[in-house]
């Protein structure tokens, strides 16, 4: 499946590069074996942590002086890259769209001008469909692929958490505690 995805993406990256696109939206959904309480909560969490074969560790901060900015640190082994995010709308519980800033963000990370992420949560019969979505103007070639493939990595990474909070009693509360 990951093939069929990737030789999507890049058809649609030449096909964009060709006809002088510029601004793309990407989703994608996944279906998480847990409520959706469980779920915001994992979205909303100032301290988390994602285990897998590549472990990351997400730590959001308030940027004092610069009101609904973050500072949020992805840590990732010993390397550690900041990217620097504001809430532009959200629905308490169903939606969140954050607007990415590229003042105080790693260049690694901006992949686009203009960027936006963005979750929307959905009741599904035995738990919750994460739609995720990246509106952007990739600024490479290359972005035009990476971002459709991190969101899908992002989105599994989401689904195993949650479904691991949902599990575990003591995992639901992933504030503060690393996890």
């Amino acid at each position: 499946m990951a093939l069929a995805y990737l030789i999507r993406d890049l058809s649609i990256a030449i096909s964009d590069t060709m006809r002088g696109r510029d601004r793309r939206r990407y989703e994608y959904a996944i279906d998480i074996g847990a409520p959706r309480d469980i779920v915001w909560s994992m979205l909303k969490a100032n301290d988390i942590a994602f285990d897998g074969r590549f472990p990351l560790r997400v730590v959001s901060q308030p940027v004092p002086g610069r009101p609904g900015v973050d500072r949020v640190q992805i840590l990732a082994g010993a390397h550690s890259l900041t990217m620097m995010t504001m809430i532009a709308d959200e629905r308490e519980g169903q939606a969140i769209l954050y607007r990415l800033l590229p003042d105080g963000t790693d260049p690694a990370l901006i992949e686009g001008d203009d960027d936006y992420v963005g979750f929307v949560l959905v009741d599904i019969a035995g738990g919750t469909r994460l739609d995720l979505t990246r509106e952007t103007t990739p600024r490479h070639f290359l972005s035009r692929l990476t971002v459709p493939i991190g969101l899908r990595s992002g989105a599994r990474r989401y689904k195993r958490k949650a479904e691991a909070m949902y599990a575990v009693p003591t995992q639901r509360d992933p504030e503060g505690s690393g996890e």
